[in-house]
């Protein structure tokens, strides 16, 4: 996954910020600072369960004080079931604030506890509310105001709550570390068993304590510890670094984001979040500008914003999920994973969505523990681990219909897996399995023990480098013509990429990219040139092939790279100079390494060919539930084939010619040829046809050359350009039905 900052908010007097709690039903953010100031934001477009942030506009709709507060605001929690706002300040007066078409009201104030509130939090259902204080009493509530119990628990100051989902539990996390269990009616049930601190760490100060898929409680010192509930004797135990000064889940409790302080002794402290899966993997870390950090709260459903609270400011960060997702561009369809976003599910189904762009419908296939996607031209690989097939992982090899036609076990859970036609290679961090997948009468014919012999290989990576090195992330390249040659990149762990060539596996090149992890590498379509992304989102380019030089190079690439902010990159199938590139919320494209004007978009790339590229908004697909509408696909088309198509339709043959002339490339000839058809230049559709070296197009002029009516001619061209409707017209007119009928058996419609 790749994070960027997209907006940053100044509070007014350079009031401190406290504590950040964004409504994810309503998308308001309320804001709760020093000297009593307490904000509520909107931005544009918000909506909260219907959020799709990668696209939305950060421009500030709504951004309102409300008075009440004299003391610094230190909690702010909604209600989503009835759109309320709960916040307390450093004297213990504690509102209620209700909302009326954006006006706001206080509807509730308590203001006679004269003791600081130290944590408050709502019931999943809305109807009670907890607040602790920092003398060790809790007043349980509900919604309209009664109170349900309360009492001073005994144990010392509180520090932190949280409720169970289902609204049963309540977690008391005390000053000396401890935290304890209690029912909804306020009987104690025990305490919680801390794993995560050694025997030296006693009486660590407890940080907080979050319960969404998994319940999760932090110290200070930057140990953490996520179990299923109160009762797991085996949580994952995690140390995140840093000091931790708060942390929160998304909305589904598939991401877990740290906020803390990674104190350096040489140099200053850097403030920083730490992005976990559900399951413990850490995905990125994210440094923030600024000297404390103090607030993080996670947008509305699809939960691809986060807003952080750092000294006096308020930063929205963006993200981009590593979605699990391929393009089988021979069949128009692209396959992708909808649910568990940030881990794998080992006990729920999840869905891959088959969806054929052409004819617009899509399949859905269920599979339990997936561990990768990829894609070829035509197939496309699924990596499990079913506990039914007693090896680590199989590989399944599925055609567009999600229809299984192969497959092969491997010793190990693949961190990557990469597929280009027909080739297919899947990396542990040591080693890689390489098997060139064939068709079931050429295994056969050869006899399977030979084909399995020849084309499936494990390799280790210390064959190939003598370094200390694990693999990272993999590609290999991909051209439009089948018969180029393939080569495999890996990519390791301290920027090493290295060359193979395919099937022979034989070392090509090695080459230093970068000095930070790879995450993602591009390889372009002869295989010379690279581009990664590191884990810092600098886009970097490098040439891999020194025995073939090319123009300019190095020029070029200095003037333009490495780029900064860059998630996602992808290479033409057919020109090895033309990529394209997703920086934050913008799509370059780049002709000869020259890039283009920016479009604002955040779409994922899935295919660059004949000067188009076609993305897709995941993002929206996933906030939607895995609902796939044809609006989400998008296509993009290079400066260079925008200019043909301008001169194509102000009818400049002469002009487009020479421009074709000089741009030499199949899609502007085939524009040439399709301009001079329409205005009936056959000769020039002919000598159109000679450079696209289509020889069916230069028989067919060549027969219309030969008929004698020049509206049949007309006509049949009218009908090779997909205009069949006046092409039926003109077949008629000429009393030529029969020629008509010809047609649409031809094309199909019946």
């Amino acid at each position: 996954m790749f994070t960027f900052l997209s907006k940053k908010i100044t509070v007014p007097n350079d009031a401190t910020v406290n504590c950040l709690a964004w409504s994810k039903s309503y998308g308001y953010i309320a804001c709760g600072c020093d000297q009593g100031l307490l904000k509520v934001l909107r931005f544009d477009g918000t909506k909260g369960e219907t959020a799709t942030s990668g696209t939305r506009s950060s421009t500030l709709s709504l951004n309102k004080s409300l008075e009440g507060h004299n003391n610094p605001v230190v909690t702010a929690v909604w209600n989503e079931k009835h759109e309320k706002l709960t916040t307390s300040d450093k004297s213990g007066l504690v509102i209620v604030w209700a909302i009326d078409k954006d006006n706001w009201y206080q509807e509730m104030v308590n203001s006679q506890k004269k003791v600081m509130v130290s944590s408050m939090k709502w019931s999943s259902s809305g109807r009670h509310i907890c607040i602790a204080y920092s003398d060790g009493s809790v007043i349980v509530g509900l919604v309209d105001g009664t109170r349900a119990w309360g009492k001073d628990l005994g144990h010392g100051p509180l520090t932190a709550i949280a409720w169970s989902p289902n609204g049963s539990l309540i977690l008391f996390g005390l000053a000396n570390g401890e935290v304890l269990k209690y029912d909804q009616y306020g009987n104690c049930k025990g305490k919680v068993s801390i794993f995560c601190l050694d025997k030296k760490q006693t009486n660590a100060k407890l940080c907080g304590i979050e319960w969404s898929s998994k319940l999760t409680i932090l110290y200070v010192n930057g140990r953490l510890q996520l179990g299923t509930d109160p009762e797991d004797s085996d949580p994952v135990l995690l140390d995140a670094g840093i000091e931790i000064r708060n942390s929160c889940w998304n909305h589904d409790g598939s991401l877990l984001v740290v906020a803390g302080v990674q104190k350096n002794p040489n140099t200053s402290d850097l403030v920083v979040l730490q992005f976990y899966a559900s399951n413990g993997d850490h995905l990125r870390t994210m440094p923030i500008p600024g000297n404390s950090i103090s607030a993080c709260t996670f947008e509305g459903f699809g939960s691809l914003r986060l807003a952080v609270g750092v000294d006096s400011f308020v930063y929205l960060a963006n993200l981009r999920p590593s979605f699990q997702y391929g393009f089988m561009h021979l069949n128009s369809t692209l396959v992708f994973l909808t649910n568990s976003l940030y881990a794998s599910s080992e006990t729920s189904s999840q869905r891959i969505i088959f969806w054929n762009l052409r004819e617009k419908k899509a399949r859905v296939v269920n599979m339990f523990n997936l561990r990768g996607i990829a894609a070829g031209a035509e197939y496309c690989c699924i990596a499990v681990s079913d506990p039914k097939i007693h090896a680590p992982c199989e590989l399944r090899i599925l055609n567009s219909l999600g229809i299984s036609i192969d497959q092969r076990t491997v010793n190990f859970v693949p961190v990557c897996i990469a597929m280009a036609d027909r080739l297919l290679i899947a990396c542990s961090r040591s080693e890689f399995f390489f098997w060139m997948i064939t068709d079931s009468k050429i295994a056969s014919y050869f006899g399977p023990s030979k084909v399995s012999k020849n084309l499936e290989k494990y390799v280790q990576l210390s064959e190939i480098v003598d370094k200390d090195a694990a693999i990272v992330c993999a590609a290999i390249s991909r051209n439009v013509d089948k018969s180029a040659v393939k080569f495999l990149f890996l990519g390791l762990e301290h920027g090493l990429i290295v060359k193979l060539r395919l099937p022979d596996l034989t070392l090509m090149e090695s080459v230093q990219c970068c000095d930070n992890k790879p995450v993602k590498i591009a390889p372009n379509c002869n295989g010379n040139i690279v581009a990664v992304i590191d884990e810092l989102g600098q886009l970097h380019l490098k040439r891999c092939d020194k025995d073939e030089p090319i123009e300019d190079f190095d020029k070029l690439v200095a003037d333009t790279f490495p780029r900064k902010d860059a998630w996602d990159v992808l290479f033409a199938i057919d020109e090895p100079l033309q990529l394209a590139s997703m920086e934050k919320g913008r799509l370059y494209l780049f002709d000869n390494l020259s890039s283009e004007d920016p479009i604002h978009s955040s779409d994922y790339l899935m295919h660059f060919e004949g000067l188009t590229l076609t993305a897709i908004k995941l993002d929206n697909i996933y906030s939607n539930n895995g609902h796939v509408d044809p609006t989400d696909r998008s296509t993009h088309v290079s400066k260079m084939l925008r200019r043909a198509q301008t001169l194509a339709g102000t009818k400049s043959l002469e002009e487009l010619q020479a421009y074709a002339e000089a741009n030499v490339h199949p899609k502007i000839w085939n524009c040439l040829a399709e301009a001079a058809l329409e205005q009936g230049d056959l000769t020039l559709a002919e000598m159109s046809f000679v450079h696209l070296q289509n020889y069916a197009g230069i028989k067919m002029v060549e027969k219309w050359k030969q008929i004698q009516s020049p509206a049949l001619v007309k006509a049949f061209i009218k009908a090779y350009l997909g205009h069949y409707d006046e092409a039926e017209k003109i077949f008629l007119e000429a009393d030529r039905a029969d020629l008509a009928v010809d047609m649409r058996k031809t094309e199909g419609n019946w």
